[in-house]
């Protein structure tokens, strides 16, 4: 590398030195937070007059430290000039007429080497990678249309996978906005939006009036680990969750339509959330409370009216108490909470149709991780 580039280092801004304008610049640490492979623009600033390095068009930016060899051998071409480039980045300057930018970028980050800075990585708690490190790394090319050539390929599929982002992004912003529009606010008796034909007011029930307390325990052993369920991901855990063999009588059985309080705070859920048991059949650990439907219910439905935090943020704040770890369910406050509840035909519409929009979710989660792995296969591909 240090017989096709020059080497330069940032200057030493930190995030206490930005500003909400001023002169555009880049920090390292955006290289973790929002990694791309092309930088065009900032949305970081500091003062107006800032002494520094400023970018070139055309210069590869890789960080000096972070937490692992992987993670640090990463670089993004910050193709606009003017750029104020902050503190523990290393700046290479390709000479270009033999090395294109974004190749060199590409392969720092998932080709050949890659796997050669990575292994230059140096340190344990954080790790560090200097200068003279990628001066020394061998890199292979060829000639410079078929580096662009293969840039653009890349180019293509980053494009692809951003794409299927956003798509992905905005089915989420839609689900959020009709769990607030098709389920009625606090206090209110009917939602803002309504499939055609439905026109009753919804009912306020008590949870007490379609649940009880779970108590069935695994004492026949009808389930083995592989059954255990995530109450957090409501999915089956085939490895367990590591407890011994003989505990396995003591874990409490949920079944399809059971529901089960997990006290773990979130940034959407802060007083815990409520799930309920729509995968099937299995175990859970007895330190989660559960509860059992005590009519026919509509799974469906109540899976997305348990997870309405509009609906679900306010009924635990009322029942639930502050743990060291987590919080804790206050049984009979929670079974005392009264939710709107419509006919059951309105119910089965509404639980079809959010059962189609996670399913469009997931679709695109899919071709996301399938455009993903087919650049991860690429980048060990094309390069030598």
């Amino acid at each position: 590398m240090g017989e096709v580039a020059l080497f330069s280092k940032g200057q030493g801004y930190s995030k206490a030195d930005l500003r909400p304008s001023g002169s555009p610049a880049f920090l390292y640490g955006q290289m973790y937070t929002d990694y791309r492979l092309s930088i065009t623009d900032s949305n970081q600033y500091l003062p107006q007059g800032s002494k520094g390095i400023f970018s070139t068009s055309g210069d590869v930016i890789v960080p000096a430290s972070g937490e692992s060899a992987q993670e640090i051998a990463i670089a993004s071409v910050v193709e606009k000039a003017g750029i104020l480039l902050g503190g523990d980045l290393n700046i290479i300057k390709p000479n270009e007429t033999i090395l294109d930018s974004t190749f060199l970028a590409l392969n720092a980050s998932g080709g050949k080497l890659h796997n050669n800075l990575a292994a230059r990585a140096q340190g344990k708690t954080i790790v560090h990678l200097h200068n003279p490190d990628i001066a020394s790394s061998p890199i292979k090319f060829p000639t410079i249309p078929e580096q662009r050539l293969i840039g653009e390929f890349f180019s293509t599929l980053d494009s692809l996978i951003a794409a299927a982002e956003r798509q992905e992004a905005l089915l989420r912003q839609k689900k959020q906005a009709y769990l607030q529009l098709m389920f009625p606010r606090e206090g209110e008796t009917e939602p803002r939006l309504r499939f055609s034909g439905f026109n009753d007011a919804w009912k306020r029930i008590a949870l007490r009036s379609v649940l009880k307390i779970n108590e069935e325990r695994n004492t026949a052993s009808e389930f083995g680990f592989d059954k255990t369920i995530s109450v957090s991901t409501m999915r089956f855990k085939p490895e367990g969750n590591g407890a011994a063999h003989a505990s396995l009588e003591t874990y409490r059985v949920l079944r399809v339509g059971d529901v089960a309080f997990e006290g773990n705070r979130h940034k959407e859920y802060p007083y815990g959330h409520v799930v309920i048991n729509d995968i099937g059949d299995g175990l859970m650990s007895s330190r989660f409370r559960s509860f059992r439907p005590t009519q026919p219910i509509c799974v469906p439905f109540w899976k997305y009216l348990l997870q309405n935090r509009y609906i679900m943020t306010p009924l635990l704040l009322r029942s639930t108490m502050r743990g060291t770890l987590m919080n804790e369910l206050v049984v009979d406050d929670f079974l005392k909470q009264r939710t709107p509840m419509p006919s059951l035909q309105e119910q089965l519409e509404i639980g079809d149709f959010f059962e189609t929009l996670d399913r469009l979710i997931e679709n695109v989660e899919g071709r996301i991780a399938q455009l993903r792995k087919m650049k991860s296969s690429y980048l060990q591909k094309l390069f030598v």
